[in-house]
């Protein structure tokens, strides 16, 4: 009897056109996102590209930036910080951001080693991203797999459920059907598998054709890993499609009428999708205040402020920097210290909110479903927590090859095998200042090569799944609260 419902409700949607109408609506949205997608992924792709060329050019001729050439003339404005200025560490591109683009674009951004203050190299994030991509994602919310699901499936999926049972209702055919030996969990069963088959059919016809697309498109080379995150992607969306087709079930049985049962959902639709999702966030930002990152500047540099005032106190320092004020190098430990505690102290707020607003959001099945995709397409929070992590692993790196090239370029032992000549001769003081400076950029060349072309590793799909665990669990989890729902809902509900 089950399949026999499940039947009528397929080719009750089939005659009239709601299947054709959903594949030819899925169809053209996943071919045109995608498209699209795949048009600005290989263009940020090529700026990625041409980026590490130009930095690896450049850093074939680093030795040529001297401050003195052969003939002893001063070159005047080459400098090791200008130098560093120019080049960046660049992320490749996510081949399955053309699925959802997340928290790509925070991701994409040049890198560079910024000279603060004169006070040592640190990272930091370019904010005009050098790397190509398309305007219309910057003005809109791109129309990615993720949206069309999130968005347009959970609205399609109201479309379909709303009449599933208030439809039989007012047709009086829902009381001719419970006549015969049928039991009301058939009824939700058969109506469930008619009605999710209905809508999820198109779905996948119209996602196996663009992905087809993808697939033999030049433009991106997907490997077996990518094609495997993409089939755990569908199985998740999948879910969440079931969770809001219960919900319509479960309305559709508590309301007498149909158009009662869509205004219904339709207000649900709202709240689960709009409301929700930025609550969570705006909750957590006024329950967890968080200074402005121009604030915590202003007060490191408070800070180093006050602690070399404090040196200059005991010892009168001739070191003055511009925008700074006195440097004495005895108090640097110091600042360096008082600094990253402040530093420490603003990231655990932006933490505590971010957990917070993660949490708040999963109280709605559009939250866990955002996540899990993300964290599958490798543009989620875990992966923007791993390319940080990478990022002050770099910067480290080079703290450490810095110092040991300025040790080892301008320590003893290069003096004791180098004496500087007299000045009283000029020619030859000229020169050892020629081979010195050679030196220090060859051994620049030598030392940062690598850290500048440092790769930034994505998850595994291990890691993944441990990442995204909790998000899987309460889709299914809301699926088994909406199931059980659209139970008592039919259960309890009038047939006439």
């Amino acid at each position: 009897m089950i399949w026999l419902i499940a039947k009528k409700e397929f080719h009750d949607n089939w005659i009239s056109h709601k299947i054709t109408l959903a594949f030819v609506l899925c169809l053209v949205l996943m071919t045109v996102s995608l498209g699209l997608a795949m048009k600005d992924y290989s263009d940020r792709l090529s700026s990625y590209s041409l980026s590490r060329s130009e930095d690896a050019l450049f850093l074939d001729r680093i030795a040529d930036y001297v401050y003195y050439n052969k003939e002893g003339e001063h070159s005047g404005e080459s400098n090791i910080g200008d130098m560093i200025d120019t080049i960046g560490i660049y992320r490749r591109p996510a081949e399955l951001s053309i699925l959802a683009r997340g928290l790509e674009d925070r991701m994409n951004r040049p890198v560079r080693f910024m000279d603060i203050r004169k006070l040592g190299f640190q990272i930091q994030i370019d904010p005009g991203n050098k790397q190509e991509r398309n305007k219309l994602f910057a003005l809109f919310s791109p129309l990615d797999f993720l949206f069309i699901t999130k968005v347009m499936l959970s609205l399609l999926t109201i479309l379909f459920a709303f009449s599933t049972i208030a439809g039989e209702r007012e047709s009086g055919t829902l009381k001719l059907m419970l006549s015969n030996p049928v039991s009301r969990g058939q009824v939700l069963l058969g109506k469930f598998l008619g009605g999710y088959a209905s809508l999820v059919a198109p779905f996948l016809a119209a996602t196996l054709i663009a992905l087809l697309l993808v697939a033999l498109s030049p433009s991106i080379a997907l490997n077996g890993e990518n094609w495997m995150r993409i089939t755990l992607i569908i199985l998740v969306s999948l879910v969440y499609i079931a969770v809001f087709f219960f919900i319509g079930i479960a309305i559709s049985a508590l309301a007498r009428r149909s158009a009662t049962a869509v205004l219904l959902l339709l207000a649900i639709w709202v709240v689960l999708t709009l409301v929700v999702p930025n609550a969570g966030w705006l909750v957590a930002k006024r329950v967890v205040q968080v200074p402005s990152e121009q604030q915590i500047e202003t007060e490191q540099f408070k800070t180093a402020r006050q602690i070399e005032d404090e040196a200059e106190k005991k010892r009168e320092s001739q070191s003055y920097l511009p925008a700074y004020g006195k440097y004495h190098v005895e108090a640097q430990p110091e600042i360096k210290k008082a600094v990253k505690a402040i530093e420490e102290d603003y990231k655990a707020l932006r933490q505590k909110r971010l957990s917070l607003s993660q949490i708040l959001t999963r109280f709605s099945p559009v939250g866990s479903y955002v996540y899990a995709t993300v964290g599958l397409a490798q543009t989620g929070i875990e992966d923007e927590k791993q390319y940080y992590t990478t990022l002050r692993q770099v910067e480290i790196d080079f703290a450490a090859e810095s110092e040991r090239l300025l040790s080892q370029t301008f320590g003893d032992g290069f003096n004791k095998e180098n004496p500087p000549p007299s000045k009283d001769d000029p020619y030859a003081f000229r020169a050892w200042v020629v081979q010195k400076s050679s030196s220090i950029y060859e051994n620049f060349k030598e030392g940062f090569s690598s850290l500048f072309s440092r790769t930034f590793e994505k998850s595994s799909l291990s890691e993944t799944l441990n990442a995204i665990r909790l998000d899987l669990l309460l889709l299914v989890l809301w699926m088994g609260l909406a199931f059980v729902f659209a139970t008592l809902a039919v259960v309890r509900c009038e047939v006439r």
